[in-house]
């Protein structure tokens, strides 16, 4: 009888990794997206951020506020729209290693695509090599 249930347990397993994995290689980016910066707090007075995220600092050089902006990949373009200004560049999406690289405004970026599921909705982090992050949330 244990050797049946570890039998029992080890397919399911399995079966879980591969749909898992299966769901997740099928991932698309296409659509419409917000994406948000995600700061990290590197030292007692530092903060770390991507270098494409918008941001502002208050007078009192205390408060830092960050831009949301938009992004639509279609097909073979992805459209980055950053205070209504627009620019259409190509990406490319290796699937393999489900990595992001597209080149903006003359700086090539890398990405890895990790995939998030909260109940019905699904969003998206990018992770730049040094480790600065974006969440896309689709646009509703």
């Amino acid at each position: 009888m244990k050797n049946i249930s570890i039998k029992v347990l080890c397919i399911s397993l399995i079966l879980l990794a591969y749909s898992t994995q299966k769901s997740f290689s099928q991932i698309d980016l296409s659509g419409h997206w917000t994406t948000h910066c995600v700061i990290e707090k590197t030292d007692k007075n530092k903060v770390s951020f991507c270098d494409f995220c918008k941001y502002s600092i208050s007078g009192d050089s205390e408060n830092i506020s960050f831009e949301i902006f938009e992004m639509i990949f279609d097909k073979d373009n992805l459209n980055i729209i950053i205070d209504s200004d627009s620019t259409i560049v190509d990406y490319k999406i290796k699937k393999d290693f489900n990595t992001l690289e597209f080149n903006y405004k003359e700086e090539n970026y890398y990405f890895s695509i990790l995939y998030v599921v909260e109940g019905t909705r699904s969003y998206f982090i990018l992770k730049g090599r040094d480790g600065a992050l974006l969440l896309l949330k689709r646009k509703e």
